[in-house]
């Protein structure tokens, strides 16, 4: 598929000739360019275990071991992993710095902190307690393996690129592979990573392997052998690796209510949504009044097209729970189904003041300004999303999609070819790319993007519908 960000025509886009021409788009289009998207409730599943009596038990052992032994830093520690996979976050960090106060060389108590850290989105922070646990253990692994994909998420590649190195010195092979070509990549240089998995059998090279190799022949200016690759990757599969430090915190985790969420969430990862409903209301029934569980539940009834109920269940978890900031993000989507963008705007408003990280709001805002065609708002509120959240593709479009109607097409592009890199399949990124090529005149380029969306399955006639629109822009700029 055809993703040529190196190889794209920049026009002045302030010319009287092409705001004309964006505007009768816009008219042309209408929000057909939105609605392409869909705003999806889900997100993620919150697990914060606050009633379980199973959970109770196992904290309140391991508060009487730390309790009883205040100096014994592997008792602290070990409450700090209770804490932790129980979802008392904060208790976690405190104990984690307790444990390795009282024993500057154990790494784990550092390393536990760390990934805290980064799993709410303060890579900088988690960085500088990661540096501390590698110090005192710098062959482990998995340690570089963070390091590096923290730091490229904070687009720092060359930082990046020396940590997965050294993962790969160390021993790690598929991880630090793809770290090293996603590196480079970032680091605009494709040629490098042509070089570096040349030395693989192509047939057998893994999924995200041969898309980083793709992708890196077109960055490299060869269009056509690197859609050609790219036609071969059926679907991204993630790339994981042992950590034996974390393997070793799941024994304080028992048949608890963070479990069960779990088993809820792979049913609805297997689109088995009924099997996942009837978890969730079984789980109502011994947790009224859980704020994670009334949040999931809202989510089941959402996803079985229950959206009454799913309003009375988010209700029901305000009228306990006013400062948990989901419950609204989640009445806002269901208002803004319903046509109630102003009850919308204000509870996403709500769900920014309890929490000015939640980038999930500010995503929601972002689209919703767009609906209401305030496109310089929308692109601020994006742009806060972007940084809190910088891998999350949707994010990218929706930012991209308010670059374009401020006429920044370009740029709108570049946002675009980024959340594909990210996702390969990722088609709502490709349906926008056509769009803003079209809009640079690149339309032969665009329409390689759509013939590559026909090979991801997109139906033929949103197919035809977008080869339709590329050619109506083309009369337009003639």
């Amino acid at each position: 598929m055809q993703n040529p960000s190196n190889s794209v025509i920049r026009v002045n886009s302030t010319s009287s000739n092409n705001l004309l021409v964006s505007r009768v788009v816009r008219i042309l289009l209408g929000f057909s360019y939105l609605t392409a998207l869909c705003w999806l409730p889900m997100g993620y599943l919150h697990a914060d275990v606050l009633v379980d009596p199973n959970v109770v038990s196992i904290i309140e052992e391991y508060e009487q071991k730390a309790q009883d032994s205040p100096k014994d830093p592997k008792a602290q520690g070990q409450l700090g992993m209770v804490y932790e996979l129980h979802g008392y976050l904060q208790r976690a960090i405190e104990q984690y710095e307790l444990a390795a106060s009282l024993d500057v060389q154990e790494p784990r108590w550092y390393y536990y902190h760390a990934l805290i850290l980064a799993s709410h989105f303060d890579r900088r922070r988690a960085l500088d307690v990661l540096v501390k646990a590698m110090a005192i253990e710098p062959t482990y692994i998995p340690g570089w393996l963070y390091r590096g994909t923290w730091f490229l998420q904070l687009d720092e590649p060359a930082q990046a690129l020396l940590a997965f190195e050294r993962a790969k010195e160390l021993g790690s092979q598929l991880a630090a592979e793809a770290g090293i070509a996603r590196a480079n990549l970032a680091l605009g240089k494709p040629e490098a990573v042509i070089e570096q998995l040349s030395a693989y059998d192509i047939d057998r090279l893994h999924p995200n392997l041969l898309n980083l190799f793709g992708k890196a022949y077109q960055s490299a200016g060869e269009l056509d052998k690197g859609r050609g690759m790219l036609v071969r990757v059926k679907s991204i599969a993630s790339i994981t690796w042992e950590d034996p430090w974390i393997n070793e915190s799941g024994v304080f985790k028992g048949d608890t209510l963070a479990r069960r969420l779990d088993y809820a969430q792979l049913l609805f990862g297997m689109r088995r949504n009924d099997d996942a409903l009837l978890v969730l209301e079984d789980l109502l029934k011994i947790y009224p009044d859980h704020r994670s569980v009334l949040f999931n539940l809202s989510v089941a009834y959402q996803v079985n097209v229950k959206p009454d109920k799913a309003l009375l269940t988010l209700e029901r978890g305000l009228q306990s729970h006013p400062d948990y900031y989901p419950f609204h993000t989640g009445i806002a989507n269901l208002y803004k189904s319903a046509g109630k963008l102003s009850k919308a705007m204000t509870h996403l408003n709500l769900a920014i003041e309890i929490d000015p990280k939640a980038s999930q709001a500010y995503e929601q805002k972002g689209f919703l300004l767009l609906e209401q065609k305030e496109w310089d708002e929308a692109r601020l509120n994006l742009a806060i999303a972007r940084r809190l959240e910088p891998t999350n593709p949707m994010t990218l479009v929706y930012l991209g999609m308010s670059l374009g109607m401020l006429d920044d097409w370009q740029q709108a592009s570049d946002l675009f070819n980024e959340a594909i890199l990210i996702d390969n399949n990722f088609i709502p990124a490709y349906v926008n790319l056509t769009r803003a090529l079209a809009m640079m005149g690149q339309y032969t380029e665009a329409r390689g993007i759509v013939q590559g969306l026909q090979e991801l399955g997109a139906p033929d006639e949103n197919v035809q519908t977008l080869l339709n629109q590329i050619e109506s822009i083309e009369n337009m700029r003639r």
